[in-house]
């Protein structure tokens, strides 16, 4: 018997570093790539397209390997998971670094919420202070910047690294709860995927704040076993970092440890003292950090009225949101379906098994044979979901679906977790192991699951969108214009939004005048010469902003063919004319990008 699981193993062993060396070489094939496929010259519609098919091959190879090795580790009981995380953090640097290799300025534009926050970063770095309320992540950045890494490399290595922060406390977490050393590699299996699909790519403090979810919990976790003051201390000082990165999540954070208390203190009297529980000192201690610091913000205020003012009128919701944008798609079944799945089909995989092994869990305690981990995930699912039900079905601000049900997600990632921890586990009753049958009919169901995941939140559209790339080219023509126009002179753009401003400048808007990039402010359909004959006609005395990306981005595969005519706005005909309208001057051009000075007086003065 011994002999047969010593070879057992040593031939898990062989098969574990067969599959590392494929996974090497799928990483040097993928950086081969990199180093052939040049830059882009020219504005480009989408990031995924402008690499050819045997890259995405060989990083999906890349990945199948990583999933594979967490679980045969797992398995296994080999520590095999440390190379294949080594693997994974090299995949990912390559995957998050895309936007850099592009040759783009920054992957973000239009409304994206990071370049308010570089902007952000940027007006703190001029004035030596952050003039925000929720000031964590951006002193982060600042203080990178001041170490000499520029803002265009920290707004993708911060992603990275709570990415690979996020896996690993998963992991952590799951072998904490388990209390078995080699279950490791279920939880690092779990949280692979890029669950929180395009939002993961970007700096975004709600986010990156939940990302340590995992980490607060292992150390809710580790009191509860030790009564460790260490753990009770590291708690303090994450708990309190957390609640100066977002407010949303600082209440969340709130919900975490209450919910975990409570939690305790309930399954320690149900088991009649067989566990322990967690001080219940540490959730209103949360909860006073976040109260003191948010209550003394006016923004605080307006935002709580708001929302009152929101349910007192009516204001639409995320969900009502969701379902015009969709019905004004236009889209055939068959559309509506491809789209989804390319955008949630990985969260829906996710929060689908986390929701079977919900219910098995459920059926476990009402036969009294539940176990404390798994009735503690599916309390934090539970909890996740409702949460993203109470933010779909009323106005609280935040509207994207992803947003709105990212501690779900963080429920169901766990959850998953401890599922595959257990599926790696032989299984025995009535001491008979039935630990072959458990594996083959649950193990690779939930690992191909997984793996489809990782697939679809790496190269199906759901985290690289289309045309959401900032060229150096834009950036340039945006501080020339900034720097030369008149305040008081409307600009006319179609693609120019007032966070590009804060981004460029440092700043929302000249002191007495409104942002120069209006949303209210945009380009007609052939420049209006389809309407009039000059461009003073139009749009009176103003700046007119005309660049590559106005007359590309319909053409995205992304889009429907029906999309793409209703999106169009001018093409090189109207760009022709508007060159030989007097009443417009070209002042400015670089790459594509035209600043035009249109005044109608010239065509008075030309008559």
């Amino acid at each position: 018997m011994i002999g047969r699981q010593i070879g057992d193993r040593n031939r898990n062993g062989e098969t574990q570093n067969i599959l590392l060396a494929v996974g090497a070489l799928s990483l040097a094939v993928t950086c081969l790539f990199l180093a052939l496929v040049p830059p882009a010259t020219t504005y480009e519609t989408s990031l995924v397209n402008a690499y050819p098919p045997l890259f995405w091959l060989s990083f999906a190879v890349g990945l199948t390997v990583v999933v594979t090795v967490f679980a045969v580790s797992a398995v296994a009981g080999s520590s095999h998971w440390r190379y294949a995380f080594g693997l994974l953090a090299a995949f990912y640097a390559v995957f998050f670094f895309l936007p850099v290799h592009r040759g783009y300025r920054l992957y973000g534009r239009g409304g994206s919420d990071t370049i308010a926050h570089l902007g952000t970063v940027k007006a703190g770095l001029a004035t030596e202070s952050i003039d925000v309320f929720y000031p964590l992540e951006h002193l982060v950045v600042a203080e990178l910047s001041m170490l000499g890494v520029p803002l265009t490399i920290s707004r993708h290595l911060l992603p990275l690294v709570f990415t690979l922060l996020f896996v690993g406390s998963v992991g952590i977490l799951v072998r904490t709860f388990i209390g078995r050393r080699y279950v490791i590699g279920g939880g690092l299996c779990a949280a692979t995927p890029l669950v929180f699909t395009y939002q993961q790519i970007q700096i975004l403090p709600f986010l990156q704040s939940l990302l340590l979810f995992p980490l607060v919990v292992f150390l809710l976790e580790r009191t509860r076993q030790t009564d460790d003051p260490r753990y009770r201390l590291s708690y303090v000082v994450l708990g309190v970092g957390i609640a100066f990165f977002h407010p949303v999540t600082a209440v969340f954070l709130v919900i975490l440890v209450v919910s975990t208390v409570l939690f305790g203190r309930a399954y320690d009297w149900y088991e009649r003292g067989k566990t322990w529980s967690v001080s219940t000192r540490l959730a209103p201690l949360s909860a006073v950090v976040i109260v003191w610091w948010y209550s003394s913000f006016d923004r605080t205020s307006m935002a709580v009225s708001k929302v009152v003012g929101a349910f007192s009128r009516g204001h639409q919701t995320p969900m009502t949101a969701q379902t015009q944008q969709a019905a004004t798609a236009d889209f055939t079944i068959l559309q509506l379906f491809q789209r989804t799945t390319a955008k949630y089909g990985m969260i829906f995989l996710v929060l689908g098994i986390g929701g079977l092994y919900s219910l098995t869990v459920l059926y476990r305690v009402s036969r009294h044979d539940q176990r404390y981990p798994e009735t503690y995930a599916t309390l934090q699912y539970a909890i996740g979901g409702s949460l993203a039900v109470l933010f779909l079905v009323t106005y609280l601000i935040a509207f994207d679906p992803v947003r709105v049900s990212r501690y779900f997600v963080f429920g169901a990632v766990l959850l998953v977790g401890l599922l595959l921890a257990r599926a790696s586990l032989p299984w025995r009753r009535e001491g008979q192991s039935i630990s072959v049958s458990g594996r083959a009919l649950i193990l690779p169901v939930v690992v191909v699951c997984v793996l489809m995941a990782a697939l679809l939140g790496s190269f199906a559209g759901t985290t690289y969108w289309p045309n959401k790339q900032m060229t150096h080219a834009e950036y340039e023509g945006v501080e020339f214009l900034l720097s030369h126009n008149d305040p008081s002179v409307e600009v006319h753009a179609h693609s120019l939004h007032p966070k590009t401003q804060w981004y460029v400048t440092g700043n929302r808007s000249v002191p007495g005048h409104p942002p120069a990039f209006n949303e209210g402010s945009t380009i007609p359909r052939h420049l209006g010469y389809d309407r009039n004959d000059t461009a003073g006609r139009t749009f009176s005395r103003a700046y007119l902003v005309t660049q590559a990306y106005d007359r590309e981005y319909y053409r995205a595969s992304y889009f429907t063919p029906e999309q793409r005519r209703a999106l169009f706005v001018y093409d090189r005909s109207a760009l022709d004319r508007l060159q030989r309208d007097h009443t417009a001057g070209r002042v400015y051009t670089n790459g594509g990008f035209s600043v035009w000075d249109v005044n109608p007086a010239r065509e008075v003065d030309d008559r």
